[in-house]
This record gives structure tokens, C-alpha cells and sequence, in this order.
């Protein structure tokens, strides 16, 4: 699978602001459609939970600590939802951004597209585990540019 446009490690910031961009835009958007009857209010705060997941998993990944943060209550990743759920979620707004795009036609349209199809892309499982394949990638170089402790260094 060829990567999107902003799926770059250096296009991390980006994928990040979109994220946000993406919860702005629901908390904005969705009250009205739920007063105007045009959508459910359970729809509505499900969609904006995982959109305020998406926003804290990218928060994470471009300022977090080394670790994952974990839901003890939940058994889940501290983001607030399965990655499966985000999948889905991602793959959507992907879809409808990259149709507001093709109707619009214009460079902000189209670069929010392509930054919802790098977030898409990153939130897929790539099946080594239960999470996104870009919280993986972190945590695993966050792990190796810690200075091994003492001991292991020491039987090096």
C-alpha cells in the first residue's frame, strides 16, 4: 500500500492539527444537526468521542510521554476507544473529505483530504497488535532513544 501525501514522519505536526481540525469542526457542527433532526444525538456524541480519541492520540504522538497511556477501567489505550472503532471513523471522514474536495476543488479541500487519508493511514492495524500502526511506531522509537539503564550497559 502506497502511503498518502502527508503520511511522512516529518508530516506528523499536520496529521496532528488535522486531528484536532476534525474534533473542532463536530463540536461546531454536530449540536445544530442534532437540534435540525438531521442526525442522532447518539451518533452524534459517539462520533465526537472518537474524534476527541483521535485528537488525544495525536496530541500524544507529537508531544506524549514514552509510554501509552492506559485505561485501567476499560482495558483500552488512554485515547478513549478501540483502534478498531477509530479505523472505521477515520476511514470515513477520509471519504467525505476527499469528496468535499473533489466538488470544491480547492487547495484547502484538497489538503485536508489528503491529511485525512495520512490520518486513515496511519490509524490502520497492521495486525502485529491491537493498536494504531503509528502509536507503534512511537512507542518503539520513543523506547529505543532512551539511554539503556545502567546494568544492561554495563553487560554490553
Amino acid at each position: 500500500m502506497t502511503p498518502p501525501r502527508f503520511a511522512d514522519f516529518f508530516q506528523r505536526d499536520y496529521c496532528a492539527d488535522a486531528a484536532r481540525h476534525l474534533l473542532r469542526e463536530r463540536e461546531t457542527r454536530y449540536p445544530a444537526l442534532v437540534d435540525a433532526g438531521k442526525l442522532e444525538a447518539d451518533h452524534a456524541e459517539l462520533a465526537l468521542s472518537r474524534a476527541r480519541a483521535v485528537a488525544a492520540q495525536w496530541e500524544w504522538i507529537v508531544l506524549g510521554p514514552a509510554e501509552v497511556p492506559w485505561d485501567e477501567v476499560n482495558q483500552i489505550h488512554g485515547f478513549g476507544a478501540y483502534n478498531h472503532d477509530l479505523v472505521d471513523e477515520l476511514a470515513t471522514a477520509a471519504a467525505r473529505a476527499r469528496a468535499i474536495a473533489d466538488r470544491k476543488g480547492d487547495e484547502r479541500s484538497i489538503v485536508f483530504a489528503d491529511l485525512c487519508d495520512a490520518l486513515a493511514w496511519h490509524q490502520r492495524d497492521t495486525g502485529r497488535h491491537s493498536m494504531a500502526d503509528i502509536v507503534w511506531q512511537v512507542m518503539i522509537e520513543r523506547r529505543c532513544a532512551r539511554p539503556a539503564p545502567a546494568e544492561k550497559r554495563k553487560a554490553a
